[in-house]
């Protein structure tokens, strides 16, 4: 999470968010949205493992998705996952984010998700 934080200090265009159940801290996630082209993307999402198969992820998720699109006024939004990570694909396949056929420069899937008038 250090390194998320330093990033985020480097670039102002990532917001990080702490993620808490109750009172409690369980997690951490940044957002940002690139002004170029306004791609808009929720990074480094990460659950306590502790608190993981809770749904606390999906939770965050959809929060997430409902401040990002607000936020910055879009109807898409992006993430990227490593491909190994099948837990994360399932979780963010069954929220609405499909997998454009794309890699980040990292060779990360990207997702995305197409927010429509009815919400998350």
């Amino acid at each position: 999470m250090a390194e998320c934080l330093e990033e985020a200090a480097r670039y102002p265009e990532w917001h990080p968010v702490a993620i808490y159940h109750e009172e409690e801290l369980i997690g951490f996630a940044m957002y940002g949205s690139f002004v170029v082209n306004k791609d808009t993307w929720i990074d480094r999402i990460m659950i306590d493992k502790n608190d993981q198969g809770k749904g606390f992820g999906k939770q965050a998720m959809k929060q997430l998705i409902e401040i990002v699109s607000k936020e910055y006024d879009v109807k898409t939004i992006y993430l990227s996952i490593i491909e190994e990570n099948k837990v994360a694909h399932q979780l963010y396949k069954s929220i609405g984010f499909e997998f454009i056929n794309e890699r980040d420069p990292n060779g990360e899937l990207i997702f995305q998700y197409q927010f429509d008038e009815k919400g998350v």
